[in-house]
């Protein structure tokens, strides 16, 4: 991977819109377009945990009196594990431009799935016929 791929497979990571980008322009590289998944899969993943962590405490807002309570430290919580999430993709950008592997459980076998699924095949062009 040259190093303007390297980048932008880093960037993927902290900014998903480049990794999702990169996902779909990028066809050579294979390295590239893993990571490129890799740091797109792992935003969705950030998005669908802050959804549940809403969820549940709307749920617990409904409780009255102590439901404020408990709904205030799951938001607390969530936002806190937003922030660790974008310490991790800190740290995965920054290995990724090191050359260092990046492995993320769930998203790295799934990045690999669809890596590895072969394009479809370019049909080709019917002849024209000769106009008459």
């Amino acid at each position: 991977m040259d190093d303007t791929k390297k980048l932008l497979a880093a960037l993927g990571y902290p900014i998903p819109i480049i990794g999702l980008v990169m996902a779909i322009v990028e066809k050579e590289d294979q390295e590239a377009r893993l990571h490129a998944w890799q740091g797109f899969l792992f935003w969705v993943g950030a998005f669908i945990v802050q959804i549940a962590a809403v969820i549940v405490a709307v749920i617990f807002d409904l409780i009255p009196v102590i439901g404020g309570v408990i709904s205030f430290i799951v938001g607390l919580l969530g936002s806190l594990v937003w922030l660790a999430w974008i310490v991790m993709a800190i740290i995965f950008a920054v290995k990724v431009y090191q050359g260092s592997p990046v492995i993320i459980p769930i998203v790295t076998p799934q990045a690999q799935k669809i890596v590895s699924k072969p394009a479809a095949p370019q049909q080709p062009a019917a002849p024209k016929q000769p106009a008459r």
